[in-house]
């Protein structure tokens, strides 16, 4: 079913200044099109493992991939080219007031290279995907949340990801505005993204009945049913 790895950790580990340990000799694999829940209570290391898998941050021991590249070490270049496989949804949206959904979407498109027009055609697309193609002219602050949350997964689609990271997706949404987020997730998996997907909603990973993985004070385990 899958084929490769798109994730691979060793004995990762991360202390912040003042000797917080955030993640503790972390082992982890997920296969390429794999859907992975993550689960943990607040200040469990979740945000900072998807941080490292992002290459926002960098290990203070231990070694990390992404489809084979080791970050330990990566050049800026290399880290750029990496980036442009990843689609990341926030858990604040990081959406720009002021802007229409249209904008929010193909300007992380720009930041890529991506010629105006082209990138204006992939966002009409990823919001089309979303169910939004009649809001594409709608500033942002004027959507309900789960419109804008839809926004952000539009826009980390538009990328056209190997990997999507999601911090907290459906965090203040209702229990079926947030389900139709983990569907289009589903959906992109389907296609052959790779989904790791943070979450407090046992609910939810319940439903979608895939792989659990579970961060408990800096230790990684695979999750039982929840």
């Amino acid at each position: 079913m899958y084929g490769g790895l798109a994730v691979r950790a060793s004995a990762l580990r991360k202390v912040y200044p003042g000797g917080t340990v955030a993640l503790d000799g972390i082992d982890l694999e997920v296969a390429q099109g794999e859907f992975v829940f993550l689960l943990g209570r607040s200040g469990a290391g979740k945000t900072t493992l998807l941080r490292l898998l992002l290459a926002e941050e960098t290990p203070t021991e231990g070694r990390l991939w992404i489809f084979g590249q080791l970050l330990n070490g990566a050049g800026e270049r290399d880290i750029q080219r990496l980036r442009r496989t990843v689609g990341m949804v926030w858990q604040d949206l990081r959406l720009i007031r002021g802007r229409t959904a249209l904008d929010n979407v193909a300007l992380g498109l720009w930041v890529l290279g991506v010629p105006p027009g082209e990138a204006a055609r992939r966002a009409r697309e990823a919001l089309a995907r979303v169910g939004l193609e009649d809001k594409a002219g709608q500033r942002v602050e004027f959507l309900s949340s789960g419109e804008q949350q839809r926004v952000a997964v539009a826009r980390a689609l538009a990328r056209q990801p190997r990997l999507i990271l999601a911090d907290e997706p459906t965090g203040n949404l209702d229990p079926a505005t947030a389900w139709q987020i983990v569907s289009l997730l589903l959906e992109a998996s389907a296609r052959g993204a790779t989904v790791i997907m943070a979450t407090h909603a046992h609910a939810l990973v319940r439903a979608a009945g895939r792989r659990v993985i579970v961060l408990e004070e800096g230790h990684l385990r695979e999750g039982e049913q929840v």
